[in-house]
């Protein structure tokens, strides 16, 4: 698996490999993950998703 990782000189994403000798953690998966999505879509998450995310899915009312 191919994860994305910053370029610390001009911030670009970039493929890197797994480290040889160990699986990739959940953490750096779900980071690789992350990388693959685009700022703007990012962007689309409501702030209050954590808080009202039965909304979100069944249409409950907002908590706040």
């Amino acid at each position: 698996m191919k994860r994305q990782t910053r370029n610390s000189v001009n911030g670009k994403r970039k493929a890197a490999t797994k480290p040889r000798g160990r699986s990739l953690t959940i953490e750096e998966k779900l980071r690789a993950l992350a990388l693959e999505i685009p700022k703007r879509e990012w962007k689309k998450i409501p702030r209050d998703l954590s808080v009202n995310l039965d909304h979100y899915l069944y249409g409950f009312p907002k908590r706040w």
